[in-house]
C-alpha cells in the first residue's frame, strides 16, 4: 500500500508554536504545541520542530513527508521565507525558510501566519466561494489578511491587510513594533494583560478575583485571566472586555 503524501504544518506565534501532519484535504492527522517565548532563536525553533514532527510521526503510520508549511507571526520576504519583522517573536532578518529547508531536507514555504489562516478559510472554511474576503485574527497581536478577485493579496511589502500596527492614537501607548498607538498595542493578547494589569493595581478590591485566578501573582494576570472573570459577571473585568472591544471595533 502506497504511503500517504503529507505535510508539516507549522504555526508560530508570539506564546506557542503548534506542529501539526496535514493530508492533502487539508485534515490534521496529528498535531502538536510548544511554548514559544520572545527573543527565542531560530534554532530553539528548527530543534524543536524536529522533536515535534518524530513525535507526530510515531502517531501516524503509513506516511511519507513531502513539505513544510510555516505561517509565522511577522512580515516576511514571500521569494526568500526570510522574517523581516516580527515583533511578538522579536526576530529580524531570519532565514527561517533556509534553516527549516536545511533540517528536514524538504521544500519549505513560509507564509505571514494570518494571511495562511485567510487562504485557508477561503478554500475550506466559511469564505468559500467567495471573491472578496477579509480576515481579521486577534491573538497575542493582530493580524489581518485578504482575498480580492479570488486571490490572496499580499502587497507590494508583503504585509497587505495587517491592520494592528494601524495608528490609532499618534500618541498613544507603547507598541511592541516600536510606534506608538498601534491598534495591537490596545486590544492584542499581550496589551490586555498589561491593561489588566494596571487596573488590578490601581483597583485592588476590584482586582480580586483576577489576581486570584493568577495565583495571587499580578505578573500572571493575562487576557486569558480577564476572559475567565468576565464569563463569571466579575465588573472590573467586564469593563476591560467593553473597553478592549470598543478599541476593536
Amino acid at each position: 500500500m502506497a504511503a500517504r503524501e503529507v505535510t508539516i504544518g507549522m504555526d508560530v506565534g508570539g506564546t506557542k508554536w503548534e506542529t501539526a501532519l496535514v493530508d492533502g484535504q487539508g485534515r490534521i492527522l496529528a498535531s502538536v504545541r510548544t511554548a514559544s517565548r520572545y527573543g527565542m532563536r531560530v534554532e530553539e525553533l528548527v530543534e524543536g520542530a524536529r522533536a515535534s514532527v518524530a513525535k507526530l510521526k510515531a502517531q501516524v503510520e503509513g506516511i511519507e513527508l513531502v513539505g513544510v508549511g510555516v505561517g509565522f507571526a511577522g512580515q516576511i520576504d514571500p521569494e526568500t521565507g526570510t522574517v523581516i519583522g516580527s515583533p511578538n517573536v522579536g526576530w529580524q532578518n531570519v532565514p527561517l525558510k533556509e534553516a527549516l529547508e536545511f533540517a528536514f531536507n524538504l521544500p519549505v514555504v513560509v507564509v505571514n501566519d494570518v494571511q495562511a489562516a485567510t487562504w485557508v478559510e477561503w478554500k475550506l472554511g466559511s469564505g468559500r466561494g467567495a471573491t472578496h474576503l477579509a480576515c481579521i485574527f486577534v491573538g497575542t497581536g493582530i493580524g489581518g489578511g485578504l482575498i480580492l478577485d479570488g486571490k490572496l493579496y499580499r502587497g507590494s511589502a508583503g504585509s497587505a491587510g495587517e491592520i494592528g500596527h494601524t495608528i490609532l492614537n499618534a500618541q498613544g501607548t507603547l507598541c511592541r513594533c516600536g510606534a506608538q498607538g498601534c491598534l495591537e498595542a490596545y486590544a492584542g493578547g499581550w496589551a490586555i494583560a498589561l491593561r489588566a494589569q494596571e487596573a488590578v493595581q490601581r483597583d485592588t478590591e476590584g482586582g480580586r478575583l483576577m489576581l486570584a485566578l493568577a495565583g495571587g501573582d499580578l505578573r500572571q494576570v493575562t487576557a486569558a485571566t480577564v476572559s475567565q472573570a468576565a464569563h463569571t459577571g466579575d465588573p472590573l473585568a467586564a469593563r476591560l472586555v467593553q473597553e478592549v472591544g470598543a478599541d476593536l471595533g
